[in-house]
């Protein structure tokens, strides 16, 4: 064949081939299933393929500077047992026998920890079923034998409609302070059982929760023949909230019970935050942000605390804040003061600076700390 004969033949052929490999790999191309975005859900939720379920994904990660004004022991290890660390800014004494002294025992600290949630939203003949999960990893390096790597349920709750299930703050709490060092407050999360409904501006809640969670340790005998009963009520107004709650515990040493009242008002277009709580308590310190006595106790008598917060925003990313607290309780008090700058240059990180001083009784303390955080995700 003549090369300009042979030219032709293949131009003839090549597009017929190509077009049937066209073809073959259209075939063999799966069609793409692409995620939809769930609007209805609220932001940053995504629907699960081949489901109903709306997914969030998110999280931060905060890492923590802390100098004190004094050095201290702030973790000792019992052989074969771990032991939860102490207060880095109390007055230990050195431990000896079976214990062995933290080889850490320096004025500051560095600290790192990451939180993840996942949120789901379902639709069903119930209502949406809506689950949250928060998990928390912390690790420093003030143990003796080991560096800290600790992992713990953060939150963890189910709800359908006005019913929620699972570990979570307990509604007997109001609110906490604007500082890294938030307060002294009935700051407790609890396995529980909650039925929540709103009636316009109003809401009312009810909740069966394990007293257990709000002892530090060792819990056995700490509590008496029922879970503890909490019951909130709130209010919303156009620049304002206020909660009034009442909670009651059996425990060995008898019925105790508790009693908050906290609000917040939003002043000069949102600007200014000021914020109040006051609580008291009979038997019960956990509802005051004390910590309730194990075993078999005494009546542990009457105490009362007081917190007042607020946070003042000067620019879009520049903000301070400052929190007061007292605890009041019969052989002893705690004040905790702390003012803080916070600056945010992105709507997802901040970066706060906080000095504290506090009053244990008589001991007293002053730290400074700082706090660099960003999220992710949902």
């Amino acid at each position: 064949m003549k090369p300009r004969h042979f030219l032709l033949a293949t131009t003839a052929i090549v597009p017929s081939a190509s077009a049937a490999v066209g073809e073959e790999l259209l075939l063999a191309v799966e069609p793409i299933d692409y995620v939809a975005v769930c609007t209805a859900s609220g932001e940053g939720y995504y629907r699960v393929p081949g489901t109903q379920t709306c997914l969030s994904v998110g999280g931060e990660i905060k890492f923590n500077v802390a100098i004190f004004d004094s050095r201290s022991i702030s973790s000792v290890k019992l052989l074969g047992e771990d032991i939860d660390e102490l207060n880095p800014i109390a007055v230990t004494p050195k431990v000896q026998g079976l214990y062995i002294k933290s080889d850490y025992a320096a004025n500051w600290s560095f600290t790192t920890e990451v939180n993840t949630t996942f949120s789901t939203q379902t639709p069903s003949d119930l209502g949406v079923i809506e689950t949250y999960l928060e998990i928390e990893v912390e690790r420093d390096f003030q143990t003796f034998l080991d560096t800290l790597v600790e992992s713990t349920l953060d939150t963890g709750y189910a709800s359908i409609g006005p019913v929620l299930f699972g570990y979570d703050d307990t509604i007997y709490e109001y609110d906490d302070g604007y500082t890294i060092d938030s307060g002294i407050n009935a700051d407790s999360t609890v396995d529980q059982i909650q039925y929540a409904r709103t009636f316009g501006a109003w809401g009312i809640a009810v909740a069966a929760e394990d007293p257990r969670d709000r002892y530090d340790q060792n819990p056995k005998n700490a509590t008496g023949d029922y879970p503890d009963l909490a019951l909130a009520l709130t209010r919303d107004f156009t620049n304002a909230d206020v909660q009034a709650s009442f909670g009651v515990t059996d425990r060995t040493s008898g019925t105790g019970w508790g009693a908050q009242l906290g609000g917040t008002i939003e002043l000069a277009n949102n600007a200014i935050s000021l914020r109040g709580i006051a609580a008291y308590s009979e038997n019960a310190p956990a509802y005051v942000g004390g910590v309730n006595c194990t075993g078999a106790c005494a009546n542990e008598g009457a105490w009362w605390n007081a917190l007042l917060a607020t946070e003042v925003d000067l620019t879009d990313t520049f903000a301070l804040q400052g929190t007061v607290s007292y605890v009041d309780q019969p052989s002893s008090y705690t004040w905790v003061g702390a003012v803080q700058a916070s600056w945010s240059p992105t709507d997802a990180s901040a970066i706060e600076f906080e000095l504290v001083y506090g009053d244990y009784g008589g001991a007293e303390s002053v730290a400074f700390k700082s706090r660099f955080t960003t999220s992710f995700g949902g």
